[in-house]
């Protein structure tokens, strides 16, 4: 489902429901959720290779109560830390910018379980800051997401930078907030100005000293 579910996920409206009460916003990212997963199961079924698997038949989730029952063992799974992975070296980099006095922070296009997540992953420990796109109403590459996150931060655009690996919605978007843009594994955007890495690690060369 990899290509349905990204093309389902790049066609869904930002996930950004910060006028919200925290009942209401929960209850509006499932239903954002369910969408994509809807999306991403009903394209897959009429994929060349599903057709080809399945003879033509219907999707194996099917439809209604069915997949409705699918979308919330999913959404369950994904609540869970043992279901994600992270990157090599990502807890020894967070440890040593943190020494190094580095005010750090997550800012991502996710949901309110993002905190968790990050706490089971052993990763929350060294962030001053845990933003979503769900919370703050704004969505990146919205310049506005960049900027608000900064805000409860304490930080200036000017004096902060943004690590991602998305080149328009990490890159662009952190540089039109006036930040500048470190992309991992992937070439900068034409005119964005920043520094491209390949591991975590070289963060600790491009931010050698103590902050200032």
């Amino acid at each position: 489902m990899g290509p349905s579910f990204a093309a389902a996920l790049g066609a869904a409206p930002p996930l950004a429901f910060g006028a919200l009460e925290p009942d209401a916003r929960r209850a509006s990212e499932r239903r954002w959720w369910r969408e994509v997963v809807g999306r991403t199961v009903a394209a897959s079924a009429t994929s060349p290779d599903v057709s080809r698997a399945d003879a033509g038949s219907a999707s194996p989730v099917g439809d209604g109560p069915q997949l409705d029952a699918f979308f919330d063992d999913l959404f369950a799974a994904f609540a869970r830390p043992e279901a994600w992975s992270v990157l090599s070296g990502a807890r020894e980099v967070l440890a040593e910018l943190a020494r190094r006095r580095y005010r750090l922070g997550v800012l991502s296009n996710f949901d309110t379980r993002l905190p968790d997540l990050l706490a089971g992953l052993g990763l929350a420990g060294h962030l001053a800051l845990i933003a979503t796109s769900s919370e703050l109403g704004y969505a990146k590459p919205d310049a506005r997401s960049f900027g608000a996150a900064l805000a409860r931060l304490g930080e200036i655009a000017a004096r902060s930078a943004y690590v991602g690996d998305t080149p328009a919605t990490d890159a662009a978007g952190a540089a039109s907030a006036g930040l500048l843009p470190v992309l991992l594994g992937a070439p900068l955007p034409p005119g964005v100005a920043g520094f491209e890495i390949s591991g975590l690690a070289d963060l600790l060369d491009l931010f050698s000293g103590p902050a200032a």
